[in-house]
């Protein structure tokens, strides 16, 4: 497996091209390059667009984490499990309470 892609890799670097990135790949991506920094307020736009998304994604990656945990920690309460029911079940006692006084 290894010789087969050393001989394909010596085959493609005899021709000229590069078995990783393509030539006009590499032209194209350095074209988007410079036309970026030639339009300093697209390049702000698609970084804000970017960071929006990036924190929306987190945020909502983050609530859905959020509640399965707790749904969780509540089913091992229903458990009635020795100890760690009664240390979960206080635990989920806490959050709901915390969760209740905080009406928006």
């Amino acid at each position: 497996m290894r010789t087969r892609r050393l001989r394909r890799r010596e085959a493609l670097s005899k021709k000229g091209t590069s078995p990783v990135i393509p030539k006009k790949l590499l032209e194209r991506e350095w074209e988007d390059y410079v036309g970026l920094l030639n339009k300093p307020w697209r390049l702000m736009y698609t970084n804000m667009l970017s960071g929006t998304v990036r924190g929306f994604g987190i945020a909502f990656g983050f609530t859905i984490f959020t509640t399965v945990a707790v749904w969780g920690l509540n089913w091992l309460g229903a458990l009635n499990l020795p100890l760690i029911g009664d240390f979960i079940a206080d635990l989920v006692k806490e959050v709901q309470q915390q969760l209740e006084g905080r009406r928006f």
